[in-house]
């Protein structure tokens, strides 16, 4: 038990940097398996992690995820993302995220809208409350309120860019004890080399953190069947993934694997209609 808590706050301290809370990772197990992208990504999925992304579908849309890093319970993202098409242009979705356990948690409820404008560009805008505390009596529970902003440029049927920024005023958490939310920066490029083949391309800053540069793959194995590949850059992971789909159900699986801290399964069923 005490080298399960040792673990433990080895990863908070490298993985947080003792600075930043609530980085949230990709939430989408398509993301994941592509190397932690997302934000160029023209599907439904990638709109937990880039709002642009929210109106593509044109369906409703009910998505639970469970997300469990180096495999340990403490640090278990679980979420579930509600879309709602309101016309053929625009949509609203509602995103909760919860990590961690009873001694300490982090929640996240996003409030989404997005919508086309024009055939080329897609914009989108999400409210973000935050949430933390401990099961410690004698710590603070914190709330704060920020929000984050989302673009797809549309340049061709085979070539996409996007944008992608969170908590961009760099809105704290606690100035007192130094705990901070971070401002987070992606910007990324998508290609459909051939109608079956999908390569992307990512940067991505934390500005607590070093930079990193995130690839991936996605190739229809089938119409019901997609098999995905990917790398970040930092930390160096390395990512497999697959996503099943039938009628109105979609599952998705990944996993990711640290040189030194194991792997991080994901999974994500989802209901359209």
């Amino acid at each position: 038990m005490q080298k399960k808590y040792y673990i433990f706050i080895f990863i908070i301290t490298i993985h947080f940097r003792g600075l930043a809370q609530f980085e949230f990772p990709p939430l989408n197990p398509q993301s994941s398996g592509m190397g932690n992208l997302s934000v160029a990504i023209k599907d439904w999925r990638a709109a937990s992690d880039n709002i642009a992304a929210l109106p593509l579908s044109n369906k409703n849309i009910v998505a639970i995820g469970l997300s469990q890093y180096y495999m340990l319970s403490e640090m278990s993202y679980k979420n579930i993302a509600i879309s709602i098409p309101t016309s053929k242009i625009n949509a609203f979705g509602i995103h909760y995220t919860h990590f961690g356990s009873s001694a300490y948690y982090e929640q996240r409820l996003a409030l989404q809208y997005a919508q086309l404008l024009g055939k080329s560009i897609s914009f989108g805008v999400e409210l973000d409350y935050l949430n933390s505390g401990t099961s410690d009596i004698y710590y603070d529970k914190y709330h704060r309120i920020t929000f984050s902003t989302g673009l797809q440029l549309y340049l061709s049927e085979n070539l996409t860019l996007g944008f992608y920024t969170f908590n961009p005023f760099g809105v704290n958490l606690n100035e007192t004890y130094n705990q901070k939310i971070p401002t987070i920066v992606k910007l990324g490029m998508a290609y459909n080399i051939t109608p079956e083949l999908l390569a992307a391309v990512e940067f991505e800053k934390n500005i607590f953190m070093k930079h990193s540069i995130n690839t991936g793959l996605e190739y229809k194995a089938l119409d019901f069947w997609d098999i995905r590949i990917g790398f970040s850059s930092h930390p160096i992971m390395y990512s497999v993934g697959v996503g099943f789909k039938r009628n109105s159900w979609a599952i998705d699986f990944s996993t990711q694997v640290h040189n030194h801290l194991g792997i991080s399964p994901s999974i994500a069923v989802a209901y359209l209609f």
